[in-house]
């Protein structure tokens, strides 16, 4: 990998990040859009809900066939978390 090489990422990548702001699928922290993070030639995606999530993947897949970016599906993880408090009453003493 080439020097350059985060630097065009991120140049090239902009568009995507943009077009999953606009979409406002993804998680905020305050009035910051924090559902798509990107450092070097990696992308990370947070979503409220497994729909949120489904969209942002789909908005993803299409910029990818527009601007001929291939996403490596092998380095791919999906993590699901539940609030904590979920379960509380399931546990709740009697």
């Amino acid at each position: 990998m080439g020097v350059l090489s985060p630097v065009l990422f991120c140049l090239y990548i902009d568009g995507l990040l943009a077009l999953l702001e606009l979409a406002g699928f993804g998680c905020h922290v305050g009035n910051m859009f924090a559902g798509a993070l990107a450092y070097a030639d990696d992308l990370v995606l947070i979503a409220p809900t497994p729909f949120a999530m489904h969209t942002m993947l789909r908005l993803c897949e299409r910029y990818a066939d527009d601007y001929n970016v291939v996403f490596d599906g092998s380095k791919s993880k999906c993590i699901l978390s539940h609030p904590h408090n979920t379960h509380a009453n399931r546990y709740k003493e009697v």
